[in-house]
Parts: structure tokens; sequence; C-alpha cells
């Protein structure tokens, strides 16, 4: 792994920010055709709205495009307030939602992402009104018992300082995408770069830490219930080889909602938007009718 030019990579800069408190602002991007619905992405656990780099060209003929990242991650604020639980960062989305008057929304979450969008999902009535219209979850999780092997690590006090300052930036990203993707010839140095850059991000580690310790809810049995709420049109695509998330959890998730549909995507593991950009897009559009 050639890692000798990455060490000195710049984050890109912000390109919009949403002020959501006085300590804390979302950097997002917009993309995609005007005319068309709004649709939201939401990353996973220590990535950023990059993510989505590889299923925006396929996704932004039909959509206006809104990429967040959520608090603590990307370019977003590491607040001094270290709030980072799953409700905290739907409450964030809701705002945005509001902030930019967006309807008819279809909310994407990949994994972490993906439980932030259930909560934002479960606090809204399926019409044709309606700021959220549809959700997608890209191999999200729904037992908060379970978690992944990154985010064990970050709760195990002194462990998790250890990891997030002495291991570099580089070998983080490079060990972590190794687990995540099954075609580990997509494990690029840019791809890793992808990741790494943001790592290095001052107050990043903390951020991590107090989001990993908040990431499982005080009251698990409430959470599951509030996620049998969601009304509306539910799209899981999970990759078929995914050992982070298994795929037992995604026939789980898809027997608690009424209108849902699941896609497995072959030879595919944790990042579907990542390792198979096109057939995931595929799957979007044509479950949206938008194909």
């Amino acid at each position: 792994m050639a890692t000798d030019n990455l060490h000195n990579e710049k984050p890109t800069a912000a390109i919009s920010t949403f002020q959501f408190s006085p300590t804390v602002r979302i950097n997002f991007q917009v993309d995609g055709d005007p005319s068309r619905p709004p649709m939201v992405l939401l990353h996973g656990f220590g990535a950023s709205l990059r993510t989505w780099d590889e299923i925006r060209p396929f996704l932004r003929s039909s959509y206006h495009l809104y990429l967040l990242d959520l608090k603590g991650f990307g370019l977003s604020s590491r607040s001094p307030d270290d709030r980072y639980s799953l409700s905290d960062q739907a409450e964030i989305v809701r705002a945005f939602l509001s902030e930019k008057a967006l309807h008819g929304v279809t909310l994407v979450g990949h994994s972490y992402g993906g439980a932030v969008a259930l909560l934002v999902a479960a606090d809204h009535v399926a019409d044709e009104d309606a700021a959220l219209q549809r959700l997608v979850l890209l191999d999200s999780p729904i037992d908060p018992t379970s978690l992944p092997f990154f985010v064990r690590l970050l709760r195990v006090p002194i462990l998790n300082y250890f990891i997030m300052i002495a291991v570099p930036a580089t070998l983080r990203a490079f060990v972590t995408l190794r687990m995540l993707i099954k075609d580990t010839r997509k494990v690029t140095c840019e791809r890793i770069q992808r990741y790494a850059t943001f790592f290095r991000i001052p107050g990043t580690a903390r951020s991590f830490i107090r989001a990993a310790e908040q990431v499982r809810p005080q009251d698990a049995h409430s959470l599951i219930e509030r996620v049998r709420s969601v009304t509306c049109p539910v799209l899981l695509i999970w990759g078929a080889s995914d050992r982070i998330v298994s795929v037992a959890q995604a026939h789980t998730l898809k027997s608690m909602f009424s209108r849902s549909t699941l896609v497995l995507i072959p030879s595919c593991g944790h990042i579907p938007a990542e390792e198979s950009p096109a057939v995931t897009a595929a799957e979007i559009l044509s479950w949206t009718g938008r194909r």
C-alpha cells in the first residue's frame, strides 16, 4: 500500500453549511437536477459525504441530491456539547429538512446513517404532503446490542484514545476498509485517503469516541417500537457478503415494516454505494420509479 503522498493531503473545502446551533455547523453539498425530487443521503459511522462519490453520477440526473456530513464527521462540527446520540443526529436532520423546506424526500442512509434515517422516518406520517416520502436503508443495523468491531473498540476506555491518536490515520482507514469491502482490490490508496483525511481533523478522536459511546440507546426496546411506527415505503439494500451487519438483520428489519422491499447485492460487502455503485443506484432508481 503506497501512502507516501497521503499524509499531506488537505480536506476539501466545505461547499455549504447549515447552522443548526451556535456551536454546531453541518457541512453539506448539493448536486443533481434542481427540477427533480429531493434525495437526502446520510453516511455511515466514521465516513463522510464522500462515501457517495461513486454513486452520485448515477443519481444526479434523476434527483436533486443533498449530501450531509453528520455531526462529528466529515467537515461538520466536532461540538463541545458532546451530544452524538442517534436521536441527536436525527434532530439535526429533521431541522435541515425544515430549514430547506424539502418535501417528498427520499431519505437514504448507510449503516449508522441508516439508523439515524430510521429515527427521522419514525417521526413522519406518510402522505403526499409529508417532508419524507420514501426511505432507503443500506446495510443498516437494527440490533443495538450488536455493534461493529471498530465501534466496540472505540467504547473501550484508554484503548480508544490510543487507537485514535497513536495509530496512523491511513492504517486505521486501511484496516477498517479491508473489513468493510468484499473486493479488496477496491481498497485503493484514493479510497483510504478519502477516509483518512477526515480522521486527521482536530477533535475527531473525541467526536468518534463520544459517538461510539452513545450509539447504543439507553432504551433499546423503545427504539425498536419507534422503528415499527415507520409507515413510508422502505427499500433495504444489503451486501450479501456483509461481515459487519449480517443479512439476518436485513430480514429482521424487513419484517418490521408494512411496505418494504429487500435487495441483496451478490459479492458485495458493507458499503454497496462504494463497492457496487451502479447496481445500487439501479435498484434505487427502479424502486422509486425514476429509472
